[in-house]
């Protein structure tokens, strides 16, 4: 295997890797917007109950709480989905001015096609780190929310 050739095949694992956390977030994002949706129902069952335990305004009021935290959780974890800007290298109108240019070589290819990953690989970067606050995000209002819901529910039970 020639340098060149290992330089290609570093920039290519890079990349995948790239791609494999990018499917994580994916994954973790889509959890979150499932756990939200059950806690939100299961909220609302006992909110149900709460009114009618108590009929004052604070069931309105944990409503309000709940729905705040569940919109921020889902629009959180939309925003964890979406690859904004992500930067898909090498260049296929590069590629091919490249391989038309007249000192074309399969070395100068090689280097070429991992010089081009690894500015993909640099860029995606803040891309991904982008993708995994939103995901963050949408675990703490996740997180909040199943306080709210377990504290309820004890309330409930309580009264």
């Amino acid at each position: 295997m020639t340098k060149e050739d290992l330089y290609y095949q570093i920039a290519l694992a890079q990349y995948q890797e790239q791609f494999r956390r990018s499917a994580g977030f994916d994954t973790r994002a889509g959890s979150m917007m499932t756990a939200a949706a059950a806690l939100a129902g299961f909220g609302a069952i006992v909110l149900r109950d709460f009114w009618g335990q108590t009929g004052s305004v604070w069931p309105i009021a944990v409503a309000v709480l709940l729905a705040g935290a569940f919109i921020a959780a889902a629009v959180s974890a939309i925003s964890g989905l979406q690859p904004r800007n992500w930067r898909f290298n090498p260049d296929p109108s590069g590629l091919a001015d490249h391989l038309h240019s007249p000192k074309y070589e399969e070395a100068g290819l090689t280097v070429w096609i991992g010089d081009e990953l690894t500015k993909s690989v640099a860029f995606n970067n803040d891309v991904l780190n982008v993708k995994g606050r939103a995901v963050r995000r949408a675990a703490i209002f996740v997180g909040f929310m199943a306080v709210l819901v377990i504290a309820l529910a004890v309330v409930v039970n309580v009264g």
